[in-house]
């Protein structure tokens, strides 16, 4: 407890995540050394989104059914074209904006929008 006399034992797990390369920026006496070595006990790498194409599909349900859910709305449809397109596009802000758009609106997206299509 803060502010306790008396030193009490506790056991304590802690996850953190970065972006950054912390090993290059101990490097650069950036990021301390020891704390480093303290946090990286167990190391997870996950690859960017944008090299996960195929888990953007997923991701797209999933935030559409939550979007619709907190505005009380219908969740739109969006066409297999439409999720099949969406992978060239690099940045999931992009796709959040592009869903929270459409529930705003309450437009459907489908292969009938597209110029060719």
């Amino acid at each position: 407890m803060v502010g306790a006399r008396k030193t009490q034992k506790i056991d304590v797990r802690i996850v953190a995540s970065s972006n950054r390369d912390l090993r290059g920026l101990v490097t650069k006496d950036a990021f301390r050394e020891d704390l480093f070595f303290r946090l990286n006990v167990v190391s997870v790498t996950i690859p960017p989104l944008r090299d996960r194409n195929d888990d953007i599909t997923l991701l797209i349900p999933h935030f559409t059914a939550k979007f619709a859910d907190d505005l009380g709305r219908p969740a739109p449809h969006f066409s297999h074209f439409c999720t099949c397109c969406v992978p060239l596009w690099t940045s999931i802000a992009l796709i959040l904006r592009i869903i929270r758009y459409n529930h705003y609106n309450q437009c459907h997206v489908s292969h009938n929008n597209h110029p060719r299509g």
